[in-house]
């Protein structure tokens, strides 16, 4: 569980005012010519603290560089690494703060958590003025990026990852099935797979958060984005509408892929069990899909070779992957895809705020979108993402999953007013499983939803 540090933050912007020493003349004497009198051209400097999730370092030296040749007389001053919480942590705690930061808020110190409770950061009044033109609908207008109720953005996503079914498309083809649309449909695929001897879906039954995904898109999708911003930032009675009762009635049709035999108990089995091609449909992201693509990750072991640390061990498949959406449960509901992305932001103590969202916006530009598909293999969240995932190279079902996004872009996740939204997070990924499986009823569900509003506001 992540822990939140409390930073108690001074709102007194501090300027710090660098002047350039005098030059000394060569001869001892002052040199009267113009040359001599001639002063070298200042150097405006950007400080940015960056998280590095591993493997990042070459692609943001290579934004940097790039923003440094498009802005002449402008240098920055970075630091990249891991440990990049801590840092930044450390700077503000003894007043140091930098201009710009990327650093996600579910890391491990939380500082970007307390940040956002504290309202330490800059508005980004700069980026809702060009965002329309530049990002996927929805990508800065959820609570991520507007954490309060004031219509300000202060958050604005970098890497994003989308969320949905990943599918044995060898299969699908082979037997002449079409890739559902809505649940109905997909129910009625699970029964000619099961003629098969295929199971249609499993996940990871032991994390619960392994389909909070699919339930937020789904929500999202049923009871419109607006009433979903109501639900998730936890205003009062919200969860109590017929929209709600609506959805978790349709969640609860969702049995039927328990009852089928579809859930397992690890990431590791379900893994095993699709890759073996004895199941259609598992729940993932475009980062799955990577892995999926070649990257092998082995378990850590101890010195006497037993496992103590076994992390998923992913195998590239003997079959062609297919990426699509969560269905949705009326053909008439709004495709809603649900995305999880890295933020960066302007802290409040920023000494040069109009340079930092200068470079936040860089972000965007084509030349730091094309990098990023070329040096890692992603793409940002701007209106070309598909075309510059395909240049760079991009192909097959990771290509598909930056194609299915809809108009609009649910971030499945809750406000953060307080240390305890992880743990609301968890309790609402695992009340709706127990729905999902047909244990807990719609008013359960709800009175015990609306005690975690209550315990939040």
């Amino acid at each position: 569980m992540r822990k939140t540090i409390s930073i108690f933050l001074s709102l007194l912007m501090v300027l710090a005012l660098f002047s350039g020493c005098s030059a000394e003349g060569t001869t001892g004497e002052e040199d009267s010519s113009s040359e001599a009198e001639e002063k070298p051209v200042k150097t405006q400097s950007l400080d940015v603290i960056i998280y590095d999730r591993g493997g990042d370092e070459e692609y943001w030296q290579a934004v940097i560089d790039a923003f440094e040749a498009a802005n002449a007389g402008v240098e920055v001053e970075a630091y990249i690494g891991k440990d990049a919480g801590y840092v930044l942590r450390d700077r503000i705690l003894s007043g140091d703060s930098p201009d710009f930061v990327v650093l996600p808020s579910d890391e491990e110190t939380g500082v970007t958590a307390a940040l956002i409770k504290d309202r330490a950061m800059q508005p980004l009044t700069s980026l809702e003025q060009v965002a329309s033109s530049l990002l996927i609908d929805g990508a800065f207008d959820n609570i991520y990026c507007m954490p309060y109720d004031d219509g300000e953005t202060y958050l604005a996503p970098v890497f994003f990852e989308v969320e949905g079914l990943i599918y044995n498309k060898t299969l699908m083809d082979g037997n002449g099935w079409t890739v559902p649309s809505t649940w109905d449909e997909f129910i009625a695929l699970g029964e000619q797979a099961k003629t098969k001897k295929i199971s249609l879906f499993a996940y990871a039954g032991q994390d619960a958060a392994s389909l909070t995904g699919m339930f937020a898109s789904g929500i999202a999708s049923s009871v419109g984005t607006e009433e979903a911003e109501k639900l998730f930032r936890y205003e009062e009675g919200a969860w109590d509408s017929t929209a709600v009762r609506t959805f978790l009635g349709n969640i609860d049709k969702l049995s039927y892929l328990v009852a089928s035999g579809s859930s397992t108990k690890t990431e590791q089995q379900v893994l095993d069990a699709f890759l073996a091609g004895n199941v259609l449909f598992i729940s993932g992201d475009s980062s799955l899909l990577a892995d999926l693509s070649g990257e092998e990750t082995a378990e850590e072991t101890s010195e006497s070779g037993s496992a103590a640390e076994t992390e998923t061990v992913v195998a590239e498949p003997t079959f062609e992957l297919g990426f699509t959406g969560y269905p949705t449960f009326a053909a008439t509901d709004k495709k809603v895809t649900a995305i999880t992305f890295t933020e960066m932001y302007i802290p409040i103590e920023a000494e040069n705020v109009d340079l930092a969202e200068k470079f936040l916006i860089f972000q965007y530009s084509d030349a730091a979108a094309s990098l990023c598909a070329e040096k890692l293999g992603e793409v940002t969240p701007v209106r070309k993402a598909a075309d510059l995932a395909a240049a760079s190279g991009i192909t097959g079902s990771r290509l598909q999953a930056y194609s299915v996004l809809g108009d609009l872009v649910c971030a499945d996740n809750f406000a953060i007013e307080s240390g305890a939204n992880e743990t609301l997070s968890d309790e609402f990924a695992a009340l709706l499983v127990s729905v999902f499986k047909g244990e807990t009823d719609a008013d359960t569900f709800i009175s015990e939803m609306n005690g975690y509003v209550k315990e939040m506001q």
